[in-house]
């Protein structure tokens, strides 16, 4: 009786003490603002409930209490950052040119500054860099600007779209090199939905786009951004998440078999896309200004078969045999008598949802599955019945190699997990599963800036302004004035790096022989494809073997012109999207960025010839006006790289704020040594030793040797190796001895795949330095005195069967 009345206290206090928080704001919600948010039936979408914040927890999955002072920072449904206040025309319209015209369309500024062509970099870099960088980008930034031009406003290019508020399709001018011989003159696109599109915050202030992700680096594409999220994926035993053995794999659960998903958000977009069309198509009375007077049943039967034309895109399972049937149903509910034509548009939109929702089965779809899983793999074909269960499924199930990585990371957290159960058979599943969760996303943070970074922005400069530490030591300057969000500006400018994608899908036989290939376009959304025989084996391999696109001005035509493919888009360009992502955000010129960064603010387009080349800056001057009106990512676009590292100034500086943020916002960075969660400096230095390459080695089907450098290409210096010459952490850093009553003895090749090659010297990808303490980037020397002369060259057969794969299924899943 005591123990009963004691939880219920428990609980009673952790209601009272729990707030509701303004998610735009970061405020506390008063009771006249939570009312009124009521009557608007927001309060989910515009407001988050937050448990008090406590010093000894880690961090919690929602990403709330990050930050003491304001903490909803940090959680999903957020807003972003900005280095300089957005640039909006009158009425909220997108960016506009100095005079309030339009600037030029965004697909001639692409096709001008980057032409279509293919350039792949055999050079430099594997497709692992771009896609990793796409992972970790979508980890922490993600509009709903695509799902909602691609399955909820496919009429943007259609009169409808002209009074639809959130579209701004993309003109294609007559004369474009590529699309001129077609009769294509548009390119779909909507705006990213803002606070005031959600109804959170008043139409007086300026728009500001909604995160839907956790704008901090902590894997939420695999755990999700809130607790029910997490629950579908958690197994709830020994710290794991659910994987499901298929084809004698280990994959994440399937969502979905031949079901159409829908959750409530989308049925309310449906209710709001009928509304449109109503008061659309619907002539208004002049008596009556929103009434239905002028509505006939000819009419309505028109606006019916439109609007049932759109919503094909997004129920998939609305096939045109199913169409007249519905129609006919509702339509013969409909009494066009007193009661429709006395109805206004609003009226009438409801009566037509719901009775819709009714006939479709919509309503059961509802009732039965989770508000925030929805269809979307929705490229597969007849036989492709597999999507993935991430805890952001929308993320995860995107284009086939970084959805291959999600799948890299879910595995690699059960690795740890059971690692971490054998070391401390103690433990309970709660602890497990955190302390798994707290290593895996260390793991990604420290490939994201120690490995893939330094690749692109120069390891010494990332050491100089302080964006990585040259030694293992803990980060102890923490700012908790500064909040753990995402940058506008970053989000838009280091789409720059869409140039690195290259448009084919390669798959290598284990032998890594070139087999075949798949078109970019036709594998969007289409996870389904990856467990169709050997594929996901033949894409993994193909992630670090396949040379990436070069990053240069040269765009592949799969990127440029059928990014989404034909069977979504006739048309569709990445890098032009991108442009006017940036002017649907009110992202400011590329000179006041420029201003901002230390250059030397140009009064002339001659004045950008001290970072560009004088071929882009009359490519610019032909473009704009004025140079005030350069968008950001077309200067970004025109700038040369800083000597020696990859980017041009602007998107340097601009980067360098967003990574410093990262480092010093989050309070829990994994190399933060003062909280009662932070790693040990020894644990710290086993987080250090991860790498691209023995991710891939522990969680790769069918990889058995890789170079040393994942996400750079093979060449002398950087050959493949057996995993076994990988080093990885110890695990063994985190034995509690707590859970012994006499010495346990735990060795590092427990927490690995087992090989036979036990009695091999193990070789490290850490960064070796000159004598002069310069970085020296060149290790083929340094790897072929360590492996002999019998071992300079790539590996063969001596190595393809030295993974038992029965044993690593037992030790890791």
């Amino acid at each position: 009786m005591y123990y009963l009345s004691g939880v219920l206290l428990f609980i009673t206090i952790c209601r009272v003490d729990s707030h509701l928080f303004d998610r735009y704001s970061g405020k506390k919600v008063e009771i006249a603002q939570a009312k009124e948010l009521r009557l608007k039936n927001a309060t989910e979408r515009c407001t988050i409930m937050i448990k008090p914040c406590t010093p000894h927890e880690g961090s919690r999955v929602d990403g709330t209490c990050n930050n003491y002072k304001y903490p909803t920072k940090g959680s999903a449904r957020g807003p972003y950052l900005r280095l300089l206040t957005p640039d909006y025309a009158n009425n909220r319209d997108i960016r506009k040119n100095r005079h309030g015209e339009p600037l030029p369309s965004a697909r001639k500024v692409r096709t001008k500054l980057q032409p279509t062509g293919r350039v792949e970099d055999k050079h430099k870099f594997t497709t692992a860099l771009i896609h990793m960088l796409e992972f970790v980008h979508r980890d922490i930034s993600v509009l709903n600007g695509p799902l909602d031009y691609l399955r909820r406003r496919q009429y943007c290019c259609t009169p409808l779209g002209e009074v639809d508020p959130r579209c701004i399709p993309i003109r294609v001018p007559e004369d474009d090199p590529y699309l001129k011989v077609t009769d294509i003159r548009c390119l779909n696109f909507s705006r990213a939905e803002t606070f005031q599109d959600a109804g959170c915050t008043p139409e007086t202030i300026q728009p500001e786009q909604i995160n839907f992700q956790t704008p901090v680096l902590d894997l939420s594409t695999i755990y999700g951004v809130d607790n029910d999220a997490l629950r579908k994926v958690r197994k709830f035993e020994h710290g794991l998440l659910i994987l499901e053995k298929r084809q004698n794999r280990y994959v994440p659960q399937n969502i979905t078999g031949n079901f159409t998903y829908i959750s409530p958000a989308m049925l309310a977009d449906l209710k709001h896309e009928i509304s449109s069309n109503m008061k659309y198509m619907a002539p208004k009375a002049k008596d009556n200004g929103n009434s239905t007077a002028n509505m006939t049943s000819s009419k309505l039967a028109n606006m019916s078969a439109e609007m049932m034309a759109n919503m094909s895109y997004w129920l998939p399972n609305m096939t045109p045999d199913k169409m007249p049937k519905v129609l006919a149903n509702y339509s013969n509910q409909l009494n066009f008598t007193q009661d429709v034509l006395n109805m206004t548009a609003d009226m009438l939109s409801d009566m037509i949802a719901s009775l819709l929702a009714n006939d479709m089965g919509l309503t059961d779809m509802v009732t039965n599955l989770a508000s925030n899983i929805t269809e979307v793999c929705f490229q597969n074909n007849n036989t492709e019945t597999i999507c993935y269960m991430f805890g952001f499924p929308e993320v995860g199930n995107f284009d086939l190699k970084t959805t291959t990585l999600t799948i890299y990371f879910m595995r690699e957290h059960n690795r740890i997990a059971k690692a971490l159960h054998r070391i401390n058979p103690c433990w309970k599943d709660d602890r497990l599963f955190k302390t798994a969760r707290q290593i895996n996303i260390a793991t990604a943070a420290n490939i994201f800036m120690y490995e893939l970074l330094p690749a692109l922005l120069g390891f010494r400069n990332m050491v100089n302004y302080e964006l990585i530490s040259e030694h293992v030591k803990h980060v102890t300057a923490y700012e908790s004035e500064e909040v753990p969000l995402v940058f506008a500006e970053f989000e838009i400018a280091v789409r720059y790096f869409h140039t690195l994608l290259d448009g084919r899908v390669k798959q290598y036989s284990e032998n890594y022989h070139y087999m075949d290939e798949f078109s970019y376009s036709k594998t969007m959304f289409r996870s389904g494809l990856l467990e169709k025989g050997k594929i996901l084996e033949e894409i993994g391999r193909g992630l670090f073997y396949q040379s990436s696109g070069k990053l240069d001005d040269i765009q592949d035509p799969e990127i440029s012109e059928s990014y989404y493919g034909e069977r979504l888009q006739r048309a569709h360009d990445l890098p032009a999207i991108d442009i006017q992502r940036g002017r649907d955000m009110g992202i400011r010129g590329y000179n006041d960025y420029r201003h901002m960064c230390g250059l030397k603010p140009a009064k002339k387009f001659e004045d950008f010839i001290d970072v560009m080349d004088i071929e882009k800056v009359e490519a610019l001057k032909k473009l704009y006006e004025v140079v005030d009106d350069v968008d950001l990512l077309a200067g970004i676009m025109s700038e040369n790289n800083i000597q020696g590292i990859e980017v041009g100034p602007t998107l340097f500086c601009i980067m360098t704020k967003q990574l410093l943020l990262f480092r010093f916002s989050d309070r829990f960075w994994f190399e933060r040594g003062d909280q009662m969660h932070s790693f040990t400096i020894g644990q710290l230095h086993e987080i250090r030793k991860t790498n691209m390459a023995r991710l891939a080695c522990d969680n790769a089907d069918g990889i058995k040797y890789i170079q040393p450098n994942a996400f750079m290409n093979v060449k002398p210096g950087n050959m493949p190796v057996p995993c076994n010459h990988i080093v990885g952490p110890d695990l063994s850093k985190w034995q509690d001895d707590s859970c012994y009553k006499h010495k346990f003895e735990y060795n590092y090749e427990s927490t690995h795949k087992p090989t036979h090659y036990k009695d091999k010297p193990h070789y490290t990808t850490s960064t070796f330095y000159g004598n002069n303490g310069e970085v020296v980037h060149d290790t083929s020397a340094f790897f072929e005195n360590l492996l002999g002369d019998k071992n300079k060259h790539s590996y063969s057969t001596d190595f393809h069967n030295s993974r038992s794969e029965s044993s690593w299924e037992r030790e890791y899943h």
